[in-house]
Formats: C-alpha cells, structure tokens, sequence
C-alpha cells in the first residue's frame, strides 16, 4: 500500500466516521428525550381530558413533522454516503453532505424542543417542573 493511498483511505474513514457520529449524536440525544418525556406525560402524569385532547393534537403535529424531517435526514446521509464514495478525500462535495445532514439533525431537535414547550403550555405547573426536571436529565444525563 503506497503512503498516498494510506493516508487518502485514513482520510476517508475519518471523514465517513465524522459525518455517522454526529448523525448518531443527534439522533441519540434525541431519542432518549421523547419516549422518556412521552412515558412521562402519558403514563405517569395523570392528565385531564381536556389535557389529552390537547396533548394528542400536539403530538401528531409533531409526529407529520419528526417524520418528515427524519425521511429528510434519511435522504442527506444517502446522499453523505454517495459523496463519500465518489470522492478520495473530504471534498466540497463531502463537506456539503456533512452540514446537511448537520442541518437536518438541527431541525429536528429545534422541532422536539418547540413540542416540548407545547406540552409545557398545557400542563398545570406541578406537571411542568416534572417535564422539566425529565427534560434537564435527559440532556445532561444528571438524575
């Protein structure tokens, strides 16, 4: 193996590791969020109905655009994954895909903390601090 071709493959497999780890990062922190907070809000709290309706008609708002940001984030990795093949090092090209895929994984957590907020809005304040101190360890992981 010649040194050029060592250091263009390190290259690559750093690059292609880079853009997956920010990927799984965001996806990670994002995943430990919601189904701590849906548990939270759906099973543990004890909701009024008219708090039900409420939390029902924000969660399928967010669920139309989770999902269409996910197919999104879904769509720039292939794209990530099409640059990183067609190219031996971290290219224009590559370094596009990257903050695409950045960007999308942005959307979605802004889209997770607006929903956040919109529950907030419909609990009472005892069931706020409870969120609140379910979303503070979710994110710092402090318990």
């Amino acid at each position: 193996m010649t040194p050029l071709f060592r250091t263009i493959l390190i290259a690559t497999v750093l690059s292609f590791c880079a853009g997956l780890g920010g990927a799984w990062l965001g996806v990670q922190l994002l995943s430990r969020t919601e189904p701590s907070l849906h548990a939270l809000v759906h099973g543990e709290m004890k909701l009024s109905p008219a708090q039900q309706a409420k939390m029902d008609e924000a969660e399928s708002r967010f669920t139309a655009k989770r999902d269409a940001l996910e197919a999104r984030i879904a769509e720039t990795n292939r794209r990530l994954a099409q640059s990183m093949r067609e190219s031996a090092t971290y290219s224009r090209t590559v370094e596009l895909s990257v903050n695409e895929v950045h960007v999308g994984l942005g959307e979605l957590q802004k889209e997770t903390i607006k929903y956040v907020y919109d529950m907030r809005a419909i609990l009472t304040p005892d069931q706020a601090k409870r969120l609140d101190d379910r979303v503070f360890e979710a994110l710092t992981h402090e318990h």
